[in-house]
């Protein structure tokens, strides 16, 4: 019988913050939908909650992202070098800001979303130098 190791702290917080991440995109890339959506009658969460909500819930998404790895590094459990993971919510919380001000289509929006993959990508290998 093999030996099984207990789940690390840092895994979990991993996994939450990927989660909040996906949950994050998934429901930007809703909100650029919504027009199309609502013509072909698909009920995703902006169009049941409406814009305004969904991008409150985008907000609270991040803002928990952010606490939850700023407290996890005060906490002790995990390395200060996940803060660089940070600015991707930074990114998106400016993206929810402006979205109400600027019109978001496809190239834009595609771009974006490119630009925050990049940072992740960078991100993720100055995470594994410093470690």
């Amino acid at each position: 019988m093999a030996d099984h190791q207990a789940i690390q702290p840092a895994t979990i917080i991993l996994f939450t913050y990927l989660f909040l991440g996906v949950l994050s995109s998934e429901l930007l890339w809703d909100i650029r939908d919504m027009a199309g959506d609502n013509e072909n009658k698909i009920r995703t969460i902006p169009i049941i909650l409406g814009r305004s909500r969904t991008n409150k819930i985008l907000l609270m998404i991040n803002w928990l992202a952010i606490s939850l790895v700023i407290g996890c590094i005060g906490l002790g459990l995990i390395d200060l070098a996940w803060a660089s993971f940070l600015v991707n919510n930074i990114a998106s919380i400016l993206w929810v800001s402006f979205m109400r001000t600027i019109h978001i289509d496809r190239k834009l929006s595609h771009q974006l979303l490119g630009i925050q993959i990049s940072i992740l990508i960078v991100m993720g290998f100055v995470f594994k130098i410093i470690n």
